[in-house]
């Protein structure tokens, strides 16, 4: 039996934005499901040059979400470290992903920096296709909300659904518009993993969301109704 009871009050309720880095083929087999279940819709960042690899997602996995209302966001073709390349090759590695998406139908608004790492160079090319830039650093995001400039709370294999819930509360007594909680892999069997979240604790999660009645949206959306407001 999975419990929804925390003992805190909240101030208010921040906009949850649950994303996925990496297309790992069990985020679809294990959270997807879930995900369906209590009709929340994600974010999910792709490396376009992994497609198709093994444990990976496939184009058909892609579009079937794309098609359920997730935003499908960019990650670079390969996931390299941006500040180490060329500056040829750090535009083909962000524009070349754009495109290869736009090629299967799905346009692209937000953009995942790989291991949160890139130069001002970086940002002008990302910012030349993407509306929506997340880094991979857990920061408040009070409003005025700086779009190409979004952190997130990264789940790793030591957190617990606890956790999570008091990232949560904490950034709603703090008065936060928007709170990304992001994942790697949703798997019973990756123990040796510093990125996984069991499927019990990820439902545990996304219960506690429900019985609280927070508004979870796509990234792309939950920033367009914020700094629409």
């Amino acid at each position: 039996m999975i419990s929804c009871d925390i003992n805190h009050q909240e101030r208010v309720q921040p906009i949850i934005c649950f994303t996925f880095d990496d297309a790992h083929l069990n985020a679809y087999e294990n959270g997807f499901p879930l995900l369906e279940k209590y009709n929340f819709p994600a974010t999910s960042f792709i490396n376009s040059g992994t497609v198709g690899r093994y444990k990976r997602l496939s184009w058909e996995q892609i579009l079937d979400l794309h098609n359920h209302n997730w935003e499908i966001g960019g990650h670079t073709v390969n996931h390299p470290e941006l500040p180490e390349l060329s500056d040829e090759e750090a535009y083909y590695q962000i524009v070349q992903d754009y495109y290869n998406f736009l090629e299967h139908g799905i346009e692209l608004n937000s953009f995942a920096l790989p291991s949160g790492h890139a130069t001002e160079r970086d940002y002008a090319i990302i910012k030349s296709r993407y509306k929506n830039i997340r880094n991979s650093i857990d920061k408040e995001m009070r409003l005025p909300l700086n779009r190409f400039d979004l952190g997130y709370y990264a789940y790793q294999t030591e957190y617990t659904p606890q956790m999570v819930k008091e990232r949560i509360i904490r950034g709603s007594i703090n008065g936060e518009a928007l709170i990304v909680i992001g994942f790697h892999q949703i798997s019973d069997n990756n123990i040796d993993a510093i990125d996984y979240c069991r499927t019990e604790d990820f439902e545990e999660i996304l219960c506690w969301v429900a019985e609280r009645e927070y508004l979870v949206m796509r990234l792309d959306q939950a920033v367009e109704k914020i700094l629409t407001k």
